[in-house]
């Protein structure tokens, strides 16, 4: 059978503690996912889709739990940059706009246009996200973003039809190019990191020598059972964790343990997956199946740092649950007591429009992502796996190693 390896994002709704992952996880394992996780807190989830089995059934098995999942819709790295390449030109124009001074360039219908254009762009790239954070009634950040946004963008045809030229159409184009930027640079880390992990499983379909009564087959990784014994030689990597029963190797663990060398393996002696046979010839008893091996356990714990939230973005998703209503009542308030005291409906309710684009948080948007992305790649760079995001914002405490 041809084996074909897929890594399927997703996100599930309605989660909130462990015990609906526990749920979620029962019915995903009897209808044959045995590699995937959820992340309880945002409910966004990876698995390993069997040969035989297609995203419907993935949605179905979870549906079938009593929860409502969609796919993560990955934008491609080229068209996601292409949308940012459009904010950044209209948030450069806008730029070049306040400081330049030139008088073409503040003409109220051209940036009009510059803006409409980055509001379409940012509708794209955080419409649908939007959408869902309205109707589940959980304002996400996609909301607040589109919020401060569009508020920015009325608030500024409201004033050019009264023929003010004091515009805020440039709120429109920096808020979506900021926050875009520090999303763009989240999907570059974890696109890297996902590539390598998919490259990883490709290996499970990679061909493993297998004993079988007097004779050997080859048959691939992923069909590897526990109890089966199998050959090393010079040259491969073993895939399977495998105790040797026979003859001895010298392996390269580096990619286990992270340091150089070689080490002499026996009989008796278990070798990981992942360990390279630089020399040598063994059979091995297979100690466990190939999804089931260290490094598929190392693997899996990368996948899991890059869809689980530091306390820090999980304090920013709260505060942008929170922050929505409050920043709508504060305005919704701004805009009666200015119409109680000034009785003029259309300043009210621009002034009511004004707080909201004052308030919008871009700066949770972008920090956290930055954050985290930056000190991942750095420490990638430096041969280290991250393997829980928390260790980012406790390791400043860390004294000694």
């Amino acid at each position: 059978m041809k084996h074909r390896t897929n890594l399927q994002r997703f996100i599930v709704e309605g989660m909130t503690c462990e015990g609906c992952f526990r749920k979620v996880a029962s019915s995903l394992k009897k209808d044959g996912f045995s590699f995937f996780s959820i992340d309880t807190g945002s409910g966004e989830g990876w698995a390993i889709l069997p040969p035989d089995k297609s995203t419907d059934d993935l949605l179905n098995s979870i549906k079938r739990a009593g929860y409502k999942a969609y796919l993560i819709e990955e934008e491609s790295r080229s068209g996601f940059f292409i949308f940012l390449i459009i904010l950044g030109i209209c948030a450069i124009y806008f730029i070049v706009e306040m400081f330049a001074r030139i008088e073409w360039l503040s003409n109220p219908m051209l940036q009009f246009i510059v803006a409409t254009v980055a509001l379409i762009t940012g509708i794209r790239i955080y419409g649908q996200g939007m959408i869902r954070g309205i109707i589940s009634l959980k304002p996400n950040m996609d909301v607040l973003i589109m919020i401060g946004a569009l508020s920015a963008y009325i608030y500024s045809i409201v004033l050019m039809t009264k023929g003010d030229r004091h515009l805020y159409f440039e709120s429109t184009a920096v808020i979506l190019a900021v926050v875009s930027l520090g999303h763009w640079l989240e999907k570059k880390v974890k696109n890297i990191t996902l590539g390598n992990i998919v490259d990883y499983f490709k290996e499970g379909e990679k061909v493993v020598k297998v004993i079988e009564g007097n004779r050997v087959i080859e048959k691939p990784a992923l069909e590897v059972k526990k109890g089966e014994e199998y050959i090393l030689a010079g040259g491969d990597i073993n895939l399977i964790d495998g105790k040797i029963i026979n003859g001895k190797v010298e392996c390269d663990l580096s990619l286990i343990s992270g340091e150089s060398g070689t080490v002499l393996l026996d009989t008796g002696n278990t070798v990981r997956a992942g360990a390279k046979v630089v020399a040598g010839n063994a059979i091995l008893l297979a100690e466990n199946t190939f999804l089931d091996s260290t490094y598929s356990v190392i693997v899996s714990s990368i996948i899991n740092a890059q869809i689980k939230k530091t306390p820090g973005q999980n304090m920013a998703d709260r505060i942008s649950y929170y922050f929505t209503y409050i920043i709508l009542a504060i305005a919704f308030v701004a805009a009666i007591l200015w119409y109680v005291f000034v009785s003029d409906i259309e300043e009210a309710i621009i002034n009511g429009i004004a707080v909201v684009v004052v308030a919008c948080p871009c700066a949770l948007g972008i920090a956290a992502p930055i954050v985290y992305s930056l000190t991942a790649k750095r420490a990638m760079k430096f041969s280290f796996v991250i393997k829980d995001p928390i260790a980012i914002e406790v390791f400043p405490l860390v004294s000694t190693i």
